[in-house]
């Protein structure tokens, strides 16, 4: 199956997430990490974007603006479609996911359900991006401080579908006495086929993607982690510690002194 686009040029640092509801006559704006595109066996697609965290929070209050017991809270959306609002505490017993399509409610923490009434996602691209094949033209970005970007590419567990990630290479590394690299990023959005959730934006997972060749990359999924030995049940925080190894197609690109 052919690759939805020749290089991935988004600008994170300026796409965002845009939501209305009737709840509170406003629009919030959040910014994305990554986005994940889900290509099946008979061409059709779908692209999911997942926002930056935020802190849980009381709007336009005088004092008392973040919510107790804090947690963080972000989305993971396609334009105009579908939503998951996926809030994490410091207890993973706390954390959840709630899925609705656009225009049906989702809870508050004042418990007046809101529906969101506008679900826009502005994806921002860079006007020229360039692909990063050697190992010179990879050492040439990281020091001259270029944006770079990057694309994992591989079957998904079901077996027919593919699995697109792209996203900013957020933290990169390059020798200097021999001709390495590296690249440590994320969060990126990872699809889950066995979750159960009835939509899509809530059958993701967050992970940490690290790799230094172009067929290899591993994974560090979020997941319910124990970090007592005592207690019923286990005390748990949801931590990055289920590791994956995934044969891939890592691509790596380069904006332009134009972009």
């Amino acid at each position: 199956m052919a690759l939805p686009n020749a290089v991935n040029n988004y600008d994170y640092a300026r796409s965002h997430l845009q939501f209305r509801s009737d709840r509170v006559n406003h629009t919030p704006r959040l910014q994305l990490d990554a986005s994940c595109r889900l290509r099946g066996d008979a061409g059709q697609q779908r692209e999911f974007v997942l926002t930056a965290p935020c802190i849980g929070e009381s709007m336009y209050v005088a004092t008392g603006l973040i919510h107790q017991p804090s947690f963080e809270f972000l989305m993971i959306a396609e334009h105009q479609s579908e939503y998951a609002i996926v809030r994490r505490h410091a207890s993973a017993d706390r954390d959840n996911v709630e899925t609705h399509r656009l225009g049906e409610p989702m809870s508050t923490q004042s418990g007046v359900p809101a529906r969101v009434v506008a679900l826009d996602v502005y994806l921002a691209t860079h006007r020229r991006m360039r692909p990063i094949t050697t190992y010179e033209a990879f050492h040439d970005a990281l020091l001259g401080n270029r944006p770079i970007n990057g694309r994992t590419t591989y079957l998904g567990e079901d077996g027919k579908t593919q699995v697109i990630l792209e996203y900013p290479a957020k933290t990169t590394n390059v020798g200097h006495d021999r001709p390495v690299w590296q690249v440590d990023t994320g969060p990126v959005l990872v699809p889950d086929f066995d979750a159960a959730d009835p939509l899509q934006s809530g059958r993701f997972r967050l992970a940490h993607l690290v790799f230094n060749r172009w067929d290899y990359a591993e994974l560090a999924l979020r997941c319910r982690t124990e970090i007592a030995t005592i207690g019923d049940p286990l005390p748990a925080t949801a931590h990055y510690s289920e590791l994956h190894s995934l044969s891939v197609t890592n691509e790596l690109f380069v904006a332009g002194d134009d972009s």
